[in-house]
């Protein structure tokens, strides 16, 4: 899988997946959330370069707060 194909995985994600009453919406969207974050874990070594990916990709309502890629900068991941 390419960066350009994982981009466009996390695009296309129900990032909202959790809020369903239905739980095959919630067991496919878990589902595909561990599939983008077993590659991201393959692509990217340190956790903060995993994180600027997602939010370079995810909706502002899905992304990690800056100060926590900050935080894992600062401690080497």
């Amino acid at each position: 899988m390419t960066k350009q194909e994982l981009a466009q995985e996390i695009q296309v994600h129900d990032h909202f997946h959790n809020m369903s009453d239905d739980h095959r919406v919630w067991t496919q969207g878990r589902t595909h959330y561990q599939f983008i974050q077993d590659k991201l874990k393959v692509m990217f070594v340190k956790t903060s370069d995993r994180c600027i990916f997602w939010n370079n990709n995810a909706p502002n309502a899905a992304q990690y707060n800056q100060n926590y890629i900050n935080q894992l900068i600062e401690l080497g991941d």
